[in-house]
């Protein structure tokens, strides 16, 4: 077996171990506790009130270098609050390749139906062929479920045309909420 060769640091160029880098902490909020205080308790005022409490608590501050500051440090809350608000604020569902820019008209789907009414003669007659606030708009409990089970059949179903196809997942997802609901309040429900 080799012996293992030692390499002998030079005198003066020895390295000390670089010392391990800290995780970054996460940025805290540009905003003074103070003026985040003062802010809540003037949002509690009456509206009417607020304008001018607001002003006189501004200028309060004193010199117009400070105000100023105030000025900035309000600015800052609220591009805080702003962005935190819009973190929590569902997002709208991303266009995706291939998918539609806006939906298709009703009555293309309908028309691509007609020939299938018989398989889906809830979906087709009530839903697709409905006029809002009319009689045939309203399912009751028996037409919920049936057409439950025909949107559990639609689920496979396919058209032949992938615009039509695509459009059908998308009423379909939202005819599920729908009838979920319904089904779990137990109540009638109008299209």
């Amino acid at each position: 077996m080799k012996p293992k060769r030692m390499h002998l640091a030079r005198r003066g160029k020895s390295r000390a171990a670089a010392p391990r880098p800290r995780p970054a902490a996460p940025p805290a909020p540009p905003l003074d506790r103070e003026v985040a205080k003062k802010l809540l308790e003037l949002w509690k005022l009456p509206r009417e009130k607020l304008c001018y409490a607001f002003l006189a608590w501004l200028q309060s501050a004193g010199t117009p270098k400070l105000i100023a500051e105030r000025e900035q440090k309000v600015q800052q809350i609220l591009d805080y609050s702003k962005a935190e608000a819009q973190k929590d604020t569902p997002r709208q569902p991303r266009m995706g390749k291939g998918s539609l820019k806006r939906p298709l008209p009703i009555e293309m789907v309908r028309d691509a139906f007609l020939p299938h009414r018989r398989a889906f003669p809830i979906f087709v007659g009530k839903v697709l062929d409905c006029k809002p606030h009319s009689r045939s708009s309203r399912l009751t409990l028996k037409h919920v479920h049936q057409l439950k089970a025909e949107l559990d059949r639609l689920k496979n179903f396919r058209c032949g045309d992938h615009k039509i196809d695509q459009e059908m997942r998308h009423l379909r997802a939202q005819l599920n909420q729908i009838v979920r609901g319904a089904l779990k309040f137990s109540k009638s429900t109008a299209m």
